[in-house]
């Protein structure tokens, strides 16, 4: 058996299932239906391709890795990764990654970095031809076929899936099954219309640096395919509406063409394909996405007659200090980014640690973040790639990634210049000219799908397909150039000999076999926990309380080290023990006892895993207010765990209004009133704290002051608030 040829074959079929499938898969049976299962897949291909490259290795009595120009500020980005994990205030997510979204996390990263030099070093066959050229010469596409050109035909194929899944998505191919608006803002298979756009973004210029291949017999050969891909991921990329993806798009089109207009006018001389692509493409925006009569709306009212909509007059809708309305990503983006900043310089160097930001923000979030109009949503990410790398990985982890990606530029600006002396010397139509077009143009597509990554990460955050690519366009890009080291004549490889008789590689693949088995394995055992987690849920979400019992008991079983599935076990048997105390039986009241002490036990071990995630403190409050049903004494260590969660998030006001609700209850009227208060500072436009003060300061006595705080919420939040009018009217009643 050639085991060598054997090697090969499962690296370049992991490879391949690695792009196909990533991009497709979703699972509607874990929690997080998008992320986690293109994540668990790429832990296993990491784990096979890893295997199966060091098996080789064994086999060939050496140690090899290919050089690239990226080698020294990946070693120095993955050893600040290493240290912000170290140094992190809770190193499991550190090392898996926040639990919903999985990527970005320290293990994801060194897979990421595993896999591009798995890529580069065994998938570089015939390396010095262009991708695209290949079709050119049948033999050349044979020898190429063990190449990375399959694998970008695989992305390609696998995005014109997931792409034309999004446009059946616009015409309500699945609009039942989803409580978003998809057909408005369509997410295909990824899981989030901006992750979608994103991706297609990041693509979409690969089938132009095939469109323009000049020679005749080839272009009517292809070129239709290629057109085919460009314009279903175009109507894609435009049904996400996702603004920060065609702002990529279009930025990177621009650049795109008029670099190509220019180098194929020089060599070819034929520039009318493109000019038609360019109006085609910008003429198909406005009709199908541009939404021209949205702007009609924001022109000033003399102007708006020639829309057909009258202007508003102040008459209609009275002028109020707090409406509710809701918040531009712009205005949410602005309050986190100072939040970003605000933990940055609190850990300058190494940041709070990889995926933290979830823990860290809340400590330092701006007051102002609770006048948005999602105030009291968690944000474990900073909606901009950069500074959330700043925030959880410090100074030093931003400076490494702006390394790597200042590199991976740098080069290729150096190869667009070289290629253009290149076209220079050798004149207009000759055959290497021709030759350079086309590797220069599939290079040149490659960079501004990176540049789109980049710009869609700063309005956004990498996902684990984004992930991918930031790391696999380079690797496409130096397996389809001439190294520069070669033509140095230095070393392309790193090869440390060894000297390993026959019977000794046995035992280390039998080693290897191993240790794939045993990841493997533990891959499962996560999976397995996630998917009993998620049926966990669903059940405490319907009060099917003891079926959710038995699958957080299984989840918590399989693994331990994760506070999430002790947290909702907690809350469960809380209120099973609630349940059972009330049925007033001998075997109840134990049943209940028993669940106390497990909720309890359940709580003890969350915050043991995990002290510094706001949820699980507000988890402690909710499962002890529960128990307090069957002991008055946990209430206070509800309160105390709210006093805890007012420390690690001093600006959230509801976490004050729940406190001052003990108080309430507690007959601590005036602790309270001082409480409610002090949310108000926070959150002036709370109306659920000005009714309660309403109705406090009724019980004291202090009738003026109820009526006043009734009569803000009318005329300055909302007055059509039918709460607030119903007390109003009962105190006319009583006064009258």
């Amino acid at each position: 058996m050639d085991f060598n040829s054997f090697f090969d074959k499962i690296m370049k079929y992991a490879f391949y299932l690695l792009f196909f499938l990533v991009p497709l898969v979703f699972s509607p049976i874990n929690y997080e239906l998008f992320e986690y299962p293109k994540m668990m897949l790429v832990y296993v291909l990491t784990a096979v391709i890893m295997v199966a490259w060091l098996g080789k290795m064994i086999l060939q009595n050496n140690v090899y890795i290919k050089r690239t120009p990226l080698d020294i500020p990946i070693l120095l980005y993955l050893i600040s990764s290493i240290l912000s994990t170290i140094f992190s205030i809770d190193p499991y997510t550190s090392v898996w990654g926040y639990y919903s979204r999985a990527h970005g996390g320290l293990m994801s990263t060194i897979c990421y970095v595993l896999l591009y030099y798995a890529f580069v070093s065994n998938m570089n066959h015939c390396c010095t031809v262009s991708l695209f050229h290949c079709f050119k010469n049948k033999k050349t596409e044979k020898n190429f076929s063990n190449g990375a050109i399959n694998c970008l035909y695989i992305l390609l194929a696998s995005a014109f899936l997931v792409a034309s899944y999004g446009i059946l998505e616009h015409f309500g191919i699945d609009a039942q099954y989803w409580v978003q608006d998809v057909q408005n803002r369509v997410f295909s298979t990824l899981g989030q219309p901006n992750w979608l756009g994103a991706f297609l973004a990041a693509i979409i210029f690969i089938p132009l640096g095939n469109i323009i291949r000049e020679e005749k017999r080839y272009s009517l050969q292809t070129t239709g395919y290629w057109l085919l891909l460009f314009t279903v991921y175009f109507l894609c990329l435009i049904f996400t509406n996702s603004r920060s993806a065609l702002l990529a798009f279009w930025l990177c089109f621009g650049l795109f063409t008029i670099i190509i207009f220019w180098v194929n006018k020089k060599v070819a001389g034929k520039t009318r394909p493109l000019q038609i692509l360019f109006i085609s493409t910008l003429l198909s925006y406005l009709l199908l996405g541009g939404k021209t009569y949205q702007y009609l709306e924001k022109l000033p009212h003399w102007l708006r007659i020639f829309s057909g909509s009258s202007p508003i007059t102040t008459t209609e809708i009275p002028e109020l200090k707090y409406g509710f309305h809701i918040s531009e990503s712009s205005e949410i983006r602005k309050v986190v980014w100072q939040g970003a900043l605000k933990i940055w310089q609190h850990y300058p160097f190494f940041g709070s640690g990889l995926e933290t930001f979830g823990y860290a923000y809340y400590n330092f979030r701006p007051a102002s973040h609770n006048l948005l109009s999602e105030w009291d949503f968690l944000y474990n990410k900073a909606h901009n790639e950069f500074l959330n790398i700043l925030a959880c990985q410090g100074a030093i982890g931003l400076i490494t990634y702006l390394g790597v990606i200042g590199t991976f530029i740098g080069w290729s600006i150096r190869e667009l210049k070289m290629k253009n002396s290149k076209l220079k010397v050798t004149m207009q139509n000759s055959k290497l000219s021709k030759q350079e077009l086309l590797t220069s143009s599939c290079n040149f597509a490659l960079f501004c799908g990176y540049a789109a990554i980049l710009i869609t990460n700063f309005f956004g955050f990498s996902v684990v397909i984004t992930g991918l690519l930031f790391w696999f366009i380079p690797a496409f890009c130096f397996i389809n150039t001439k190294d520069t080291k070669e033509k140095q004549n230095k070393p392309k490889i790193v090869v440390f000999k060894l000297s390993i008789n026959k019977n000794i590689k046995y035992v280390l693949w039998v080693i290897i076999l191993s240790f794939l088995l045993f990841v493997l394995y533990s891959l499962l055992q996560r999976w397995r926990a996630d998917y009993h987690y998620n049926r966990g849920v669903k059940f405490y979400q319907t009060d099917y309380l003891l079926p959710a019992l038995t699958e957080l008991q299984q989840a918590v079983s399989l693994n331990q080290k994760e506070a999430l599935y002790s947290a909702y076990l907690a809350k469960t048997s809380a209120k099973l023990a609630v349940v059972y105390q009330e049925l007033e039986a001998t075997e109840s009241s134990k049943l209940s006892q028993q669940l106390a002490s497990l909720a309890e036990s359940s709580m003890q071990r969350t915050l043991a895993l995990n002290k510094v995630h706001l949820n699980f403190w507000k988890n402690k409050a909710e499962v002890y207010l529960l128990l307090s049903y069957l002991e008055p004494e946990y209430k206070q260590e509800a309160k105390g765990a709210l006093m805890e969660a007012k420390r690690l998030a001093p600006t959230d006001a509801k976490i004050l209004y729940n406190l001052g609700l003990l108080e309430e209850q507690d007959k601590n009227f005036v602790r309270a009133i001082y409480l409610w208060q002090e949310a108000l500072q926070l959150k002036p436009d709370y109306t659920r704290v000005y009714l309660k003060l309403a109705e406090t300061y009724l019980k004291i006595g202090e009738k003026e002051k109820a009526q006043e705080k009734l009569n803000f919420v009318l005329e300055n939040i909302n007055p059509k608030n039918l709460e607030a009018k119903e007390m109003l009217e009962n105190l006319k009643i009583k006064d009258g």
